[in-house]
């Protein structure tokens, strides 16, 4: 409903992201209506540094192991270098590589 007080109906979302984003540490008041509420409630987040994990791995067991790139960013490289030490390690015979783009078959 409301972003520090101002009106989110008519806000275009690029304008609601900015208005939420700021200094860590600083605070944001997001005003929420739901279902079964009688009126909307205000909640103070304190804004912090979001990293999303761009590398996702698992151990699939007899030396195969699975790698996941889900985004490409700054630390991609540096994530991927450090799992496929740590598969070296644990004696990898495999791997599995899945791309951001790469349909994944169920």
């Amino acid at each position: 409903m409301k972003i520090d007080g101002l009106v989110t109906k008519d806000m275009q979302l690029a304008d609601a992201v900015k208005r939420m984003r700021g200094r860590p540490g600083s605070k944001v008041v997001i005003s929420v209506v739901r279902e079964g509420w009688t009126e909307p409630k205000d909640f103070e987040i304190t804004r912090e540094q979001i990293r999303v994990q761009s590398v996702r791995t698992h151990d699939l067991g007899n030396g195969i192991d699975y790698i996941r790139l889900r985004q490409f960013q700054e630390q991609t490289a540096h994530d991927i270098d450090s799992a496929l030490d740590k598969f070296a390690k644990n004696g990898m015979k495999a791997l599995i590589l899945i791309s951001a783009t790469t349909p994944v078959a169920c």
